[in-house]
């Protein structure tokens, strides 16, 4: 579709990095020193999603409206909806931004 994409791999197996390695080829377009930043902003969503998945089962049981990893977590007739009160950039918007300032090829 046109939009970036960053996938979490694990880390290669022996096989794979020595195919790498004789090949020549890397294993990410992304730049080495952008790994670590994207993989803890990754880390950061993942727990966000959790602690709001959490909060919205408690929300569910005891009806109580939550602020949760900058998120409202309340509860509309049976339904239990979610409204963002700030803004968190994900690991896709951080490559689309290193990107647009020409830091990565596209």
């Amino acid at each position: 579709m046109g939009r970036p994409t960053v996938k979490f791999r694990p880390v290669p197996e022996a096989g794979e990095a020595l195919i790498r390695y004789l090949t020549g080829t890397s294993g990410s377009n992304i730049p080495e020193r952008y790994h670590r930043p994207l993989s803890d902003l990754n880390l950061r969503e993942q727990r966000a999603r959790a602690d709001i998945d959490k909060a919205k089962a408690l929300t569910k049981q005891d009806g109580k409206r939550r602020v949760v990893a900058g998120t409202l977590v309340y509860i509309e007739g049976e339904i239990v909806k979610t409204k963002a009160l700030q803004k968190r950039q994900t690991a896709q918007q951080a490559v689309a931004q290193l990107q647009r300032e020409g830091k990565l090829a596209r």
